[in-house]
């Protein structure tokens, strides 16, 4: 498993039997011409990966918990069963990324394009998903389908205040 560090520069550290390596990185890939390996299982929980370019690389089950990636790109990216939990992603690019068993709880992913991305099978619980770019072959998960469907219908009839202003929709 890689663990960045928390504070300043970001170190990779690597088990490999009883020895660990050691290397400072610019940013996500960078480790990946160090490590010579995809990011799969990496924990990035916490790190500031501002438009990192994530794009098309293998992240199955990286940890990205409480996150600040703004614009940070991850199309055609593979995201099954990675954690998202609390992470700032606004803007961020989630075009045809595969998100099976991904987990978005309480994450902020404001303006996000997901176009021709399938998350059914995701987890958005708590999820701010204003103003998020969407197509035809986009999939959400049912729960978030008939939420949105109940804050449609609200605002098409004026006696129901129970819909959620301006077509934002926090999942829950």
């Amino acid at each position: 498993m890689w663990i960045l560090s928390k504070p300043g520069p970001l170190t990779v550290t690597r088990g490999v039997g009883a020895a660990f390596v050691s290397e400072v990185i610019e940013g996500p890939r960078r480790l990946l011409e160090v490590a010579g390996e995809t990011l799969r299982t990496a924990d990035l929980s916490g790190q500031p990966l501002h438009r990192a370019d994530f794009s098309g690389l293998d992240l199955r089950k990286t940890k990205f918990i409480r996150a600040r990636c703004p614009g940070s790109d991850f199309s055609g990216a593979n995201l099954s069963l990675a954690d998202f939990s609390g992470a700032q992603a606004n803007h961020c690019d989630f075009r045809g990324a595969m998100l099976e068993g991904a987990i978005f709880d309480g994450a902020a992913l404001v303006g996000s394009d997901f176009r021709g991305t399938d998350a059914s099978l995701a987890s958005l619980r708590g999820a701010l998903l204003e103003l998020v770019l969407e197509d035809e072959r986009t999939s959400w998960p049912e729960a978030l389908v008939r939420a949105r469907m109940g804050s449609e219908h609200a605002r098409s009839n004026p006696q129901n205040d129970g819909g959620t202003p301006g077509g934002s929709i926090r999942s829950d």
